[in-house]
Parts: C-alpha cells; structure tokens; sequence
C-alpha cells in the first residue's frame, strides 16, 4: 500500500499539484500507513502539512480539514504527544 500511495501522491502532485484535493489525499492516506505501520513520527509532519494545506484552501469549517486534523490528532496521541 505504501508504494502505491507514495506514487499516487507524487503523481497526483506532478499533474495537479500540491494542494490538489486528490494529492492531499494520498498523502493523508499515506500517513495513515506509516502510523499503522508503527511509523507515526514519519506521519506527524506530512500530516501537519496537509492540515495546513486544507485550511488555507477550503478553511476550518471543511470536512477534509476536519478529517485531517482528526487523523494528526490520533496520530500525537499514539506518540503520547498531547501538547
């Protein structure tokens, strides 16, 4: 699943670019796979990323920001980082 997210996000990214919906959202599938995989601190940063990305491009009130903040919030939470 990594592999193909990492080249979904990458293409996605090469065609539409970055704050594209379909490149934040591999990416924030992809950081789903690193923090299942035990790899939360790889996670945090893309996630970090893509919350920053939705709130400029849609604001604090869009699902996908929702979604995201939801995701790096579980995310610090399996790192016991509650700050």
């Amino acid at each position: 699943a990594e592999t193909h997210l990492q080249r979904s996000a990458e293409i996605a990214a090469g065609a539409y670019g970055p704050d594209h919906w379909l490149t934040l959202s591999a990416r924030q599938q992809l950081a789903g796979v690193y923090d299942d995989s035990g790899r939360s601190d790889e996670a945090v940063p893309i996630l970090e990323d893509v919350v920053a990305r939705w709130l400029k491009a849609e604001g604090p009130e869009s699902a996908h920001t929702i979604s995201a903040q939801s995701d790096l919030s579980v995310t610090l939470t399996s790192l016991a980082r509650y700050d």
